[in-house]
């Protein structure tokens, strides 16, 4: 091959460069050690003048990654990560595989779904954050699969949609007024757990803004899991996403729907890269086990 028969090319200096690029700094993966961080900054150097482009440029104490930079960091990323599954299936071992989601979305969809994949040929980590974090990452290739809303798919991801959800208002039965039954009211009157910021809040803010709607703001926090347990102390109200029915009781619990937020339903995706077509047959499998899980 003509690559190989250039100078400036390896994988060690793939390697440094790669460990370089995700500390943000030389000096980070040196720890200290004057001649790691002279080796580190030559093997740049060499890839830069290999491919011919500029890969990292100063940004304060650190580095961060030119567009060439970070396409290089992908592509060392996924080739690396494709030799050990090629190392591993050889060996008998499982595939590893990463798969991000939000918080709601991985401690009461994803997770409980892991048991029905024991017997596959993959093994998952599972890795939190936000929506536009968790869709950088699989563009980054730092991601192999993750559970995103439909409309944050970019030109560069695809994805298979495993549901869809809409939000109910949950309320413990004995803070429910005598008589209220319609939620604009009981949006008024009952103490409630909201999450603070974010999408979901802005939405909502904005939808019942429009409707005359005023919230009785109870306690702020930083998750629905969190607006959860709020609620299951049985002193304030929630509006949580459908699929947090399995985790209130019937008997203790009342669910209403929200009319007023019709227009915020959305479809949940199984995403990848869609260069990934090695991961197409494991996407099913996993997208399978989701839509199966309640």
């Amino acid at each position: 091959m003509s690559l190989l028969s250039e100078n400036g090319l390896s994988l060690d200096r793939l390697a440094g460069f790669l460990e370089v690029a995700e500390a943000g700094s030389i000096a980070k993966v040196a720890k200290g050690v004057d001649s790691r961080q002279a080796l580190l900054s030559r093997q740049i150097k060499e890839l830069e003048t290999f491919f011919a482009v500029k890969l990292t440029r100063r940004a304060g104490r650190g580095i961060e990654l030119t567009d060439a930079g970070r396409d290089l960091a992908r592509r060392t990323r996924e080739a690396f990560r494709l030799w050990e599954d090629y190392k591993e299936g050889y060996a008998g071992h499982k595939r590893r595989l990463s798969v991000g989601a939000g918080g709601s979305v991985l401690e009461w969809l994803l997770i409980p779904a892991l048991s029905d994949l024991k017997q596959e040929s993959f093994e998952l980590s599972v890795v939190g954050g936000r929506t536009d974090q968790l869709a950088q990452q699989l563009e980054d290739g730092e991601l192999d699969f993750a559970i995103l809303r439909d409309n944050a798919l970019t030109p560069r991801l695809t994805g298979d949609v495993i549901g869809s959800y809409g939000y109910r208002l949950w309320a413990p039965r004995k803070l429910i007024p005598k008589g209220v039954t319609r939620s604009p009211q009981l949006l008024s009157v009952l103490p409630m757990a909201l999450t603070a910021g974010g999408t979901f809040r802005k939405k909502l803010n904005d939808e019942l803004t429009a409707r005359g709607i005023e919230l009785n703001v109870g306690v702020e926090t930083t998750s629905f899991s969190q607006a959860l347990e709020a609620v299951r102390t049985k002193s304030f109200a929630a509006i949580l996403p459908e699929f947090a029915n399995t985790h209130l009781s019937e008997q203790q619990f009342t669910a209403f729907d929200l009319p007023e937020l019709k227009s915020a339903r959305r479809s949940l995706v199984l995403a990848r890269r869609k260069q990934r077509e090695d991961l197409v047959g494991i996407s099913e499998t996993l997208g399978r086990a989701l839509r199966d899980n309640p």
